[in-house]
């Protein structure tokens, strides 16, 4: 040891140049590594704060025929009392919500001004209240109207809420004979569009009331299904599987997201790794250098009874010096770099996404000194193989 750290001190612009270039690969993975779980641990806050983690949105899907289109879009099917009790029966199952959905078949008129609905929907518990603009939620005989249809309607899109609306749906009758069912709605607030898409949104009272006054029944396309226990929530969708039902939960989202995040994070970290093999060959060459200006050292030291291991154990404890100190200053690179980079970022867009964990710090450390100990595998046994006599007489 004390060979070892004289030899290190005695080269030390040298050695500090070589740690510096194995720390660069080091922070280059740990900042991969901590930038993939900050992302990730961003992106399921998000999805959570969004979306609830104890429900999961139910439709059965309907029975197509052979069709020559690969991958055609599957109808969803109307769901039947009998569904909804299905569901109700499950274990852990708390509630279960209609939620009936309409696409391209409704409009809403105010005065000259009229805009077509591409997305209506039944006010149910996924729909987020943060993405409400102004005004509230509807309750029965009110509308909730997205941004871009208030926007069609009247020149100031505040000045919608209150105003009364005709809400037109097209469907057919128990003929098949279209028909238009109308109602006049207050829009009770404006909700943020998604996709730009023109969507609104009524309870499902307002919308079974509608279809009721041509003695028509309303049929819910889909069922929000509310978990007692979040824990339980795989179980109730394998459950729902079985009795045939497709079930989106929260947690099929996020596994798919931290999916992709991760193998994105992994592809990235070992890209950055690829800075590590050319540390690993400066220790190498750096070693070998150190093999031939030592050579009589070495022939002295054999001479005075040093073993082969010995000599082996110079080598290595230098290498785990000079690994242990490119790890070490990794570590505070990318800590300065996560710590900075984080307070920017959180003044920007109010978020931190480098997570540089105590974890990451360790796995960085220990990466360093295991790709020193192995760069010093062929040095070491040069050094040890060196014939004493030949060593002394070396000059």
């Amino acid at each position: 040891m004390k060979i070892a750290f004289r030899n290190v001190r005695l080269n030390l612009k040298r050695n500090i140049l070589v740690s510096l270039g194995g720390a660069i690969g080091i922070f280059s993975v740990i900042l991969m590594l901590g930038l993939g779980s900050g992302v990730t641990n961003y992106i399921n806050n998000q999805i959570n704060a969004q979306l609830s983690p104890d429900l999961i949105q139910v439709t059965k899907t309907a029975e197509t025929s052979a069709s020559a289109v690969p991958n055609p879009l599957q109808e969803v099917k109307p769901l039947t009392n009998k569904d909804i009790r299905t569901a109700e029966n499950l274990n852990h199952v708390d509630n279960v919500e209609k939620v009936a959905s309409i696409n391209v078949s409704s409009s809403v008129n105010y005065q000259n001004e009229s805009a077509d609905i591409i997305s209506l929907e039944t006010l149910n518990r996924g729909v987020n209240k943060d993405d409400l603009v102004a005004g509230s939620f509807p309750k029965d005989g009110e509308i909730l109207i997205s941004d871009t249809i208030a926007d069609k309607l009247m020149k100031n899109s505040k000045q919608a809420i209150g105003k009364e609306v005709n809400f037109y749906v097209r469907t057919v009758d128990s003929s098949e004979v279209p028909i238009i069912l109308e109602r006049k709605l207050t829009v009770s607030g404006i909700i943020k569009s998604s996709l730009s898409q023109d969507s609104a949104f009524v309870t499902y009272k307002a919308l079974e009331d509608m279809y009721a006054t041509q003695d028509l029944t309303l049929a819910p396309t889909q069922l929000n299904v509310t978990v007692d226990d979040v824990d339980q929530v795989p179980t109730v969708e394998k459950e729902l599987e079985k009795k045939g039902f497709t079930g989106t939960g929260v947690s099929n989202i996020l596994d798919q997201v931290n999916t992709y995040l991760s193998i994105a994070t992994f592809v990235l970290a070992g890209i950055a790794g690829i800075s590590l093999l050319v540390s690993a060959i400066m220790i190498v060459v750096v070693l070998y250098i150190s093999v031939v200006e030592r050579t009589k050292e070495i022939g002295i030291l054999r001479a005075i009874g040093a073993r082969r291991k010995d000599i082996k154990r110079i080598f290595f404890v230098e290498a785990a010096i000079i690994g242990i100190a490119s790890g070490v200053i990794g570590v505070i690179i990318a800590a300065l770099i996560g710590f900075f980079g984080n307070n920017i970022m959180e003044g920007m867009f109010d978020a931190r996404v480098i997570n540089v964990s105590f974890l990451f710090m360790l796995i960085g450390i220990a990466i360093s000194f295991i790709i020193s100990i192995l760069a010093a595998v062929l040095p070491a046994s040069k050094a040890a193989n060196l014939d004493p006599m030949e060593s002394l007489r070396y000059e």
